[in-house]
């Protein structure tokens, strides 16, 4: 990036093809449709330019580095080009080289500065290559490496390699991680008898001492090819590789890959053929690159056209959740279905013989299906390595799922007893979500719809289709739970028969509702919604309240949970059953509150606020909302499913308006926190309390389905003595003692307004029955742009 922009530019250092015309360097900006020529330097020094480097120094500063050589004498200049504009800063800094010999340089390439950090310092230095060698194949001299500060190009350091020509460039590591590279490797060529014999050169000089000082040294034969497939031009790699000590270092030469152990340059050990390289089957002049490319999570070597990977196998499900399949794709509750596992070999040699496959099948934790043991043989890698095949096992399930979401897995070789390259593809989860084939809900809030006496108001309940299938439906309405005098009309448009809702699409009916003149203030009630599926109503409906009050311009609104005038809580016994209440103040001036009940033969009532402190006495703003709970001490020996009711009556203005509701405790072997009021949100939390039953019975379980808690996009998770073992709430304990556990739910950011109400006894015990309520608030947002 030449000019800091963010988009990268192209630097080429060439000659002219004939000869006399000297070294250019030019930048070159890239576009979709062409380049165009930003500098163009002419190199006055040298007949043959290196490969260019480019080196970020600043913010505003960066140059082009490069060296030229003069092919008849060896003499050699380094070069720093300004980034902006091509100017020489050095223009042509010599290096003091001369050759004595009858070779020309460069012969194939002339390698450029290698950028590094050298000192640890924030300047950056750069690793000059001086490809010359004056004693050809004698092994007193070899090519020299120069260590150069690019601020002012005082040389650090130099050493020779042991014996040969340059033609690639060195590699540096930083063996500790310390951010300096305090290793050079190299590799050279040499020849003798007029090229008829080439012979190669690998070592490494480690240069965080005072000076260079060599660590090893190799020889290389080219494995067979012509005499041109000696000469060393692919740069040397590194990379670890058996996972001890430094880094190995990687050269390809001739027709060969090498591998040598970084500590000591050995080669017994490294490759899985003991001592000997790689061959490929074509000359390895390029230079190497490192990356992976099979996905077995373990780097590849690409040399040319060919790939060189670690041998090992690796066993995978099937890639993009393929791994589990089911048929039928989309069972309907309760319906037999199978599970299909498949699983390949993606890595790059065959499951070693002895070394059995195990695969298993979990459903929400449940083993239901092995491999076969006659399946568990050997596999062989699949395209491009091999021509294996997936391997797949089924497990049928007869009496199928209920409503929920279930969580199947495929986990392969839990014992590690098969050798792979990585282990961490060895598992995958897929979620089947099992929906009725008919199904609806209400989304109804709890907010009463008020009627101002003598007037009307609509009321519009959402009715959602939430089957897997659309269906015709029709809507009963039961205008029993009225106050006196009021009355209900359908002006839905089509009216409330044979109506069908697609897929998740909702239906909105019209009801009118009318208060007659002489209304009281105090008039609450409710409509009776059911909802019936017209090819089988007996089996499936839905139903739910509509909470209906009038309209007060002073007075209170007192309702429970469901938004109507009455309210139940449970207790343990010995302790408080709390019955929740929302009081608001529908006034438009502050007020205070009386209030008054009838006595139980469990005793007196108190008021609450919901941070469990006492209220002997309330006021409200005008508007205001308070959330209450009415608590009652539950007798010890009391027996569970007893209860008594009391009407509570709450009053503004001496009684001028008063608002009743009925309130009900009872006692209970399971109670959870009151009800809550949300917007869609994560951690919401209710703690779960069970006197678990004297008996030996030291589990209680309840269905999340039958309690209607399994809804597609909803996430419940438990703690403590309360756990989720797939489709049952578990709660464990000792037998005849206190257990608890806090449920969790996170609700989807697209949790549809509603409330819920969710319940379902113990399959140990009828008298443990769990209970708790839920409304989903709307979220109200707006924006202009």
């Amino acid at each position: 990036d030449l000019d800091f922009d963010g988009d990268a530019e192209l630097i080429i250092a060439a000659i002219e093809d004939s000869s006399g015309y000297p070294p250019y360097v030019v930048a070159l900006g890239l576009s979709d449709s062409a380049a165009t020529v930003l500098w163009d330097v002419e190199l006055d020094k040298g007949s043959h330019p290196s490969d260019p480097a480019f080196a970020k120094t600043g913010d505003s500063t960066g140059y082009v580095l490069l060296t030229t050589i003069k092919d008849t004498t060896g003499a050699m200049w380094v070069w720093k080009l300004d980034h902006e504009d091509g100017e020489p800063i050095w223009g042509g800094q010599s290096l003091g080289t001369t050759y004595s010999g009858s070779e020309e340089f460069p012969h194939i390439r002339l390698p450029g500065p290698v950028i590094v950090n050298l000192d640890g310092e924030p300047e950056l230095e750069m690793i000059l290559t001086v490809p010359t060698d004056n004693d050809g194949h004698g092994s007193s001299d070899g090519a020299e490496f120069i260590g150069m500060e690019i601020s002012d190009g005082t040389t650090l350091w130099s050493f020779d390699a042991s014996n040969g020509f340059a033609d690639a460039p060195p590699v540096t590591i930083d063996t500790d991680e310390d951010g300096q590279h305090d290793r050079v490797c190299w590799v050279t060529w040499s020849e003798e008898n007029l090229g008829w014999n080439r012979y190669g050169y690998a070592g490494c000089h480690d240069v965080d001492g005072p000076s260079p000082d060599q660590a090893w040294q190799n020889n290389l034969a080219r494995d067979g090819g012509n005499q041109n497939d000696g000469i060393a031009v692919s740069p040397p790699t590194w990379m670890e590789i058996d996972g001890s000590g430094d880094p190995e270092l990687v050269v390809a030469y001739g027709r060969a890959v090498w591998a040598y152990d970084g500590d000591d340059g050995t080669v017994s050990g490294i490759w899985q053929d003991d001592s000997n390289p790689i061959s490929v089957d074509h000359r390895t002049w390029s230079a190497p690159a490192l990356a992976d490319v099979d996905g077995d999570a373990t780097l590849d070597l690409v040399i040319g056209n060919t790939v060189i990977s670690h041998a090992l196998a690796d066993l995978r499900p099937l890639l993009d959740y393929r791994g589990i399949s089911f048929s039928p794709s989309q069972p309907d509750p309760g319906q037999s279905f199978e599970v299909i596992a498949s699983f390949e070999n993606a890595g790059t040699a065959v499951t070693e013989d002895g070394g059995a496959i195990e695969a298993k099948l979990y459903a929400n934790g449940q083993l239901i299906g092995t491999l076969p043991a006659d399946e568990s043989g050997s596999m062989e890698p699949v395209d491009p390595t091999g021509n294996g095949n997936a391997r797949t096992f089924t497990a049928s399930l007869e009496n199928g799922y209920p409503v929920g979401e279930h969580v199947f897995e495929l986990v392969l070789d839990p014992e590690s007893s098969v050798l792979q390259s990585r282990r961490d593809n060895d598992a995958q989860s897929v979620s089947l979500s099992i929906v009725p084939r008919y199904n609806a809900t209400f989304e109804i809030p709890t907010e009463p719809i008020r009627v101002t006496p003598g007037g009307s108001a609509f009321a519009t309940p959402i009715v959602r289709s939430t089957g897997r299938l659309a269906g015709t439906w029709s809507l009963t309405v039961d205008d029993a739970g009225l106050p006196e005098g009021w009355s209900v009309f359908d002006e839905t448009v089509g009216g409330l028969l044979g109506v069908e809702i697609d897929v998740d699409e909702v239906w909105t009916p019209h009801l009118r509702i009318d208060a007659p003149a002489d209304a009281l203030g105090s008039d609450t009630g409710h409509l009776g919604l059911t909802l019936t599926l017209d090819e089988d109503p007996e089996n499936v409906s839905a139903s739910a309240s509509l909470p209906v009050e009038a309209n007060r311009t002073r007075g209170l609104s007192l309702r429970g949970p469901d938004g109507t005038g009455s309210s139940t809580g449970y207790g343990l016994l010995g302790t408080d059953a709390q019955a929740w209440m929302l009081l608001h103040n529908l006034g438009n001036a502050n007020e205070v509150i009386s209030f008054t009940w009838l006595n139980t033969s469990w005793g007196h009532i108190g008021i609450y606020d919901m941070n469990g402190a006492e209220q002997p006495a309330l006021s409200l703003s005008a508007g205001e909302v308070k959330l209450l709970t009415a608590r009652l001490e539950v007798p010890s020996n009391a027996a569970l499913g007893d209860s008594v009711s009391t009407p509570l009556t709450m009053c503004v203005g001496g009684n001028e308006a008063c608002q009743t509701i009925s309130l009900t405790f009872e006692a209970s072997g399971v109670v959870t926190d009151v009800h809550q009021r949300s917007v869609p949100a994560s951690g919401l939390n209710w703690e779960v309390r069970a006197d678990m039953p004297p008996s030996a019975v030291s589990q209680l379980s309840w269905s999340l389905s039958d309690a209607d808690m399994a809804r597609q996009g909803w996430s419940w998770s438990a703690s403590g003595d309360l756990s989720i073992v797939g489709d049952s709430l578990v709660m464990s304990g000792t037998p005849g003692s206190l257990a608890s556990g806090t449920l969790t739910l996170d609700l989807p950011d697209g949790a549809f307004p509603a409330f819920h109400s969710f319940s379902d006894a113990s399959d140990q015990s009828a008298d443990h029955v769990i209970r708790l309520s839920l409304e989903v608030l709307q979220i109200r947002r707006a924006s202009i742009v």
